[in-house]
């Protein structure tokens, strides 16, 4: 009765040995560390104003139009000549297209204090 209790105790302790030493690391290898968190920079506010262009300048080094918003206040709004669309309709056009008194939606984000025009779509 003894020995079977010996052996059971051996068997366990045994059996159990390697899992004490899983959780330990290897000698001589650094611990490895938990997965760092993805670290995601917020996703800038898309707004968006409508009304007719009081003023275009596509020509500057920083191409901008002026429009009258809503509420009667002038917004100007920075162009991006590479990442800035024009839409009429489903055709896209170019910015040379655009001209004072059209009107337009523009969705915009700001960047560095600046609005930027994302889309400029010409209304109907």
């Amino acid at each position: 009765m003894k020995f079977l209790a010996w052996a059971l105790i051996a068997a366990v302790t045994v059996g159990m040995a390697p899992v004490a030493f899983a959780a330990e690391a290897p000698a001589g290898t650094a611990p490895v560390a938990a997965p760092a968190k993805a670290v995601t920079a917020p996703v800038p506010a898309v707004k968006s104003t409508e009304g007719p262009i009081k003023a275009l300048d596509i020509q500057s080094a920083l191409p901008n139009l002026t429009l009258t918003g809503s509420d009667n206040k002038d917004v100007t709004i920075q162009i991006d000549k590479l990442l800035t669309t024009v839409w009429k309709g489903m055709q896209k056009l170019p910015l040379t297209d655009l001209k004072a008194g059209d009107k337009v939606k523009v969705r915009h984000t700001t960047k560095d204090g600046k609005e930027v025009a994302k889309t400029i779509e010409v209304m109907p």
